[in-house]
């Protein structure tokens, strides 16, 4: 990908053995340019939390019967109305840098 000062990089990415939670940067976006216009490069998982979207009511991670391996069907979980959050401590999971990596590496022609 090319990309310029002022670009930012955003992904999100299911923790499929949860109801709702997904993996994205801390701050919604990861800016690919420092302020003196350097590229980012490097290990930014730092900059890379858990989330629990708040549309599901959670489970024990990897065992819940209403988690997307185990579902019945589709839409039958115990919903709940809650803001966006990073994931706490009530339930014991890996950290971040035990289950994803995320990497990015500044070429002379954009990122990879």
């Amino acid at each position: 990908m090319t990309a310029k000062p002022g670009d930012k990089l955003s992904f999100a990415t299911m923790f499929v053995q949860s109801n709702d939670w997904f993996y994205g940067p801390k701050d919604g976006a990861i800016a690919l340019f420092g302020k003196n216009g350097k590229p980012l490069s490097g290990d930014i998982i730092v900059r890379v939390s858990l989330f629990d979207t708040g549309t599901e009511v959670s489970e024990p991670p990897g065992v819940g019967q209403n988690q997307a391996p185990r579902q019945s069907k589709p839409n039958t979980v115990p919903s709940e109305d809650k803001p966006v959050r990073i994931v706490g401590h009530e339930f014991q999971v890996p950290s971040v840098s035990e289950v994803i990596k995320v990497t990015v590496t500044a070429t002379a022609t954009g990122f990879v």
